[in-house]
């Protein structure tokens, strides 16, 4: 199967690295595109995971190896070598999935909001009760958003949670739920990132109440680079800060 694929300037794929923007759970490209705007004269593929935007559904068992797998898979098809992947939260565990199935392809991966570690055995469990409460229409996807963005956003743009509330009830129940399964099953990849030799950095927002400054920190000591912590930012920090993840990716492309 496919999955949907939004592009910008990607005539320039076979000539330059393609950067690949993978989104958050549980949304869609549409959390790039103050990212993408941003960026002129670069190939770029923002994904809609399966389930999600225009992506059809998975029918195989959740894993977000088979969604890394299909990514590889459009980037090539677009004509584009080698690539810059960026992941937010669930976009950077499979930035890291593509990054272990696909090394010849990922030169470079910006990681945002997310961890190389696997859940805890507590965390699986949640998981999976939200994908069964997802599965019989009893999961609500907006009830999360305030503690995923900084103080700042939710006091300060409260069209913007507006705008994240209608985003996050456009899925199914059926997409919800694969996307919470893949997450619950992924494995541990510190390990991946000690071993690679990529461009890379490793963004935080400071009032990140999801992810933790250790979890950041462990990555970025396995790929060598410092963390770059964002004050004014939360979880979603391409919706809240997308000038600043702009030049953090731009930055990271000139060395690839």
């Amino acid at each position: 199967m496919d999955i949907a694929i939004h592009t910008k300037d990607i005539t320039l794929a076979p000539g330059h690295p393609a950067v690949v923007l993978l989104p958050a759970y549980p949304f869609d490209h549409r959390m790039w595109e103050g990212v993408a705007r941003r960026i002129e004269g670069v190939p770029i593929i923002s994904i809609d995971p399966p389930g999600f935007g225009d992506s059809p559904a998975v029918l195989d068992s959740p894993s977000l190896e088979v969604y890394s797998d299909l990514v590889a898979q459009a980037v090539i098809s677009r004509g584009a070598s080698t690539a810059l992947v960026c992941g937010c939260s669930m976009g950077g565990y499979t930035a890291l999935a593509m990054l272990q199935r696909h090394p010849k392809l990922v030169r470079g991966i910006v990681l945002l909001g997310t961890s190389a570690r696997a859940d805890s055995a507590e965390k699986r469990a949640q998981r999976v009760e939200l994908s069964v409460q997802a599965m019989v229409g009893r999961l609500d996807p907006a009830a999360d958003l305030p503690s995923m963005v900084s103080e700042q956003t939710a006091q300060q743009h409260p069209e913007m949670l507006e705008m994240l509330t209608d985003w996050v009830h456009q899925p199914s129940g059926e997409a919800l739920a694969w996307a919470q399964r893949a997450m619950a099953a992924r494995p541990d990849r510190l390990d991946v990132l000690t071993d690679a030799d990529v461009a890379a950095t490793v963004m935080r927002g400071s009032q990140d109440r999801i992810i933790d400054t250790q979890s950041a920190q462990e990555m970025a000591d396995a790929l060598g680079v410092e963390v770059e912590s964002v004050d004014e930012g939360g979880h979603l920090l391409p919706i809240e800060t997308p000038g600043r993840v702009a030049r953090a990716i731009l930055r990271v492309y000139t060395q690839l």
